[in-house]
């Protein structure tokens, strides 16, 4: 299993979103319109596995980057 998305958002508002699809993915099949959107901000539509992981990083990223004082580029 890969440790990284094939895309990593970069954008505070990406990052947010993905955040929350990632955790409904983690919870349930996502719909349509969800995986198309998934697939579009990340490169792929994830196992439940996959995500758990990657919303872990993507929020420790998100994380580092505002114990820095700095947010998230946008």
């Amino acid at each position: 299993m890969s440790y990284l998305p094939p895309i990593v958002p970069e954008s505070e508002v990406a990052v947010d979103r993905i955040f929350d699809l990632l955790k409904l993915r983690v919870q349930s099949d996502l719909d349509k319109n969800e995986r198309a959107e998934i697939k579009q901000l990340i490169g792929i539509y994830p196992t439940p596995a996959q995500a758990v992981v990657w919303r872990q990083l993507i929020k420790r990223k998100r994380d580092e980057a505002m114990a820095l004082g700095r947010k998230p580029p946008q």
